[in-house]
């Protein structure tokens, strides 16, 4: 007998469900007045992150947030009938370090701002909360012990920090004045602390205390990290090939913390989570090395979670003092690039008759993209996706045009990179005017989609990384290893540095950066390109 399940419901675009139940009317004004969402307190949306109940993790997720929903109900009909929670030393201690813990780490993030014009702003706007004159009258008030003028003070703070943790508190106690005193030494706490920062001292941000057993749920709504970063997705400008691989990255925490929820997750959490990629993890049975686990994996959560934090959508991020991984570098017993044996060996291969039941794309790739990237440096891609137009002649030069308007470039800028005159004795510019127009080495309508993410380009690339690595190299990237060859080739003929750059694509590392035009000097670029000797293999 299948179950039914009440309160799914399907995004149209991307058919991913979500759990979505609206609250009772009579208790909607007993619910927390803050929503972390945005959306008000008139119901509970939350995204499964799945297309299908039976996919695995869909029915737990769906579970924990209805039971959750349960919970946000309950202490609204606490609220609505009167019934307060009690207030122990152990509590209270617990709710005041948030104060402490976010007043400092509201400077840390700060200091962590890359524009030092944007750190002074809002350094300034931070401090413009307390002076040393408001520490002085501060203190003076917990020497006299002035609880009237503490829970005048610092009261609807006390009680919005309450009920954000799921407590429904009665601001006649006298624990909620416990509370309010609390509240007030840790804003002294942490005020002293960022004053103390400005004068060089080391202040670390204090950690919040371990949350009692006894304690409710938080009353905060949950909110979904898929939704979150379909959100920071959208923002126009996001590569689609870097938003589909980082998709994979936060599924991937989702999984292992089995929450949806980011407003659940912890410092803690995120360390736990770096420490099972670092100890644990493993892609085709080998370990995954420092540089996946902190640009990809780590890097993609952090730079998501900064987003969120800095447009206000979440109240802290959980991977903000999260070390990255180090690992003992592995010794290298090769150079990055091709010895000319290798290259030798690769570019025989591409005059080698292929199968006829090869397709004709991967022929024309294996006959022309070795030689290409032998003779610029360019990367894989910027190859594999050149166009018949991007092939033509300036000022009597022929040449190659690497741009964006083509596909992925790294740096995003356009350049020529003269064609050496070896592949034009090899018929290459035969070859660019028998092709239709459009791609050179592969046929764009036979693409799956239009928003494809794995481009046909980019599944040349590792069609030709395959074929070298069957010729018995390894030990280099098969398709980048041309680029440091290049670059390696480049020093021994002596190309001028600035040459070397703009036949790359690389920016120089200092402001004379700025001044140099000379991609536009194809004529000085042929001139250096054609310094390197024709590689000696059979036509």
């Amino acid at each position: 007998m299948e179950v039914v399940l009440m309160h799914l419901q399907r995004d149209k675009k991307s058919g991913i469900l979500s759990y979505r139940r609206r609250f009772p009317t009579d208790l909607i004004p007993h619910l927390p007045s803050r929503s972390p969402t945005g959306r008000g307190r008139t119901e509970l949306k939350v995204s499964l992150g799945a297309k299908d109940m039976r996919e695995p993790g869909a029915t737990e997720r769906y579970n924990q947030i209805d039971r959750q929903w349960e919970e946000i109900v309950l202490r609204a009909q606490k609220r609505a009938s009167g019934t307060y929670d009690p207030l122990d030393a152990e509590t209270i201690a617990y709710l005041a370090s948030h104060v402490a813990n976010e007043g400092l780490e509201i400077d840390a993030e700060i200091r962590l701002l890359p524009e030092p014009a944007d750190r002074k702003r809002l350094r300034a706007e931070n401090l413009t909360k307390v002076t040393s004159e408001d520490l002085s009258d501060w203190k003076e008030m917990r020497a006299i012990g002035d609880i009237t003028g503490m829970i005048a003070m610092w009261g609807d703070e006390a009680e919005s920090l309450a009920e954000a943790e799921g407590y429904r508190v009665d601001r006649t106690s006298a624990s909620f004045a416990e509370l309010c005193s609390a509240v007030h030494d840790a804003q002294i706490e942490a005020s002293e602390g960022t004053l103390q920062r400005l004068q060089g001292d080391l202040v670390r941000t204090p950690k919040i205390a371990a949350r009692p057993a006894s304690a409710p749920r938080p009353a905060g709504e949950a909110m979904s990290i898929l939704d979150l970063y379909e959100r920071y997705a959208a923002v126009p400008g996001r590569s689609m090939k870097t938003v589909a691989q980082w998709r994979r990255y936060i599924e991937h925490l989702i999984a292992f913390l089995n929450t949806d929820n980011i407003l659940a997750i912890s410092h803690d959490d995120m360390v736990a989570w770096r420490n099972h990629l670092r100890d644990h993890e493993t892609y085709k049975g080998k370990r995954l090395s420092a540089k996946t686990i902190n640009g990809s994996y780590l890097g993609a959560v952090s730079a998501v979670l900064a987003w969120a934090k800095g447009d206000g959508i979440i109240p802290s991020n959980p991977m903000l003092e999260v070390a990255k991984v180090k690992l003992p570098k592995k010794p290298r017993t090769r150079s990055k690039g091709f010895t000319n044996e290798e290259a030798l060996t690769i570019l025989r291969a591409s005059l080698v008759t292929s199968s006829s039941r090869e397709k004709e794309d991967l022929r024309n790739a294996k006959r022309w993209c070795p030689w290409l990237m032998a003779y610029s440096g360019a990367r894989v891609n910027e190859i594999t996706q050149l166009r018949r137009q991007d092939i033509f002649e300036k000022d009597g030069i022929w040449v190659m045009r690497i741009t964006p308007e083509a596909g992925t470039v790294k740096n995003k800028e356009p350049r020529l990179v003269p064609l050496h005159s070896h592949l034009l004795d090899q018929g290459f510019l035969e070859f660019v005017e028998r092709r239709s127009e459009g791609p050179l080495f592969y046929d764009p309508t036979k693409r799956r989609s239009d928003n494809a993410i794995n481009r046909q380009a980019n599944r040349l690339g590792s069609k030709l990384a395959t074929w070298v690595r069957s010729l018995g190299i390894d030990g280099v990237m098969p398709n980048h290893a041309w680029r440091h060859y290049f670059s390696s080739q480049a020093i021994r003929y002596r190309f001028d540095p600035a040459v070397t750059r703009a036949l790359t694509g690389h920016s120089a590392s200092d402001v004379h950066g700025d001044y140099e035009h000379i991609g536009d000097f194809v004529d000085v670029l042929s001139r250096e390109i054609e310094l390197i000797p024709r590689f000696q293999v059979d036509i």
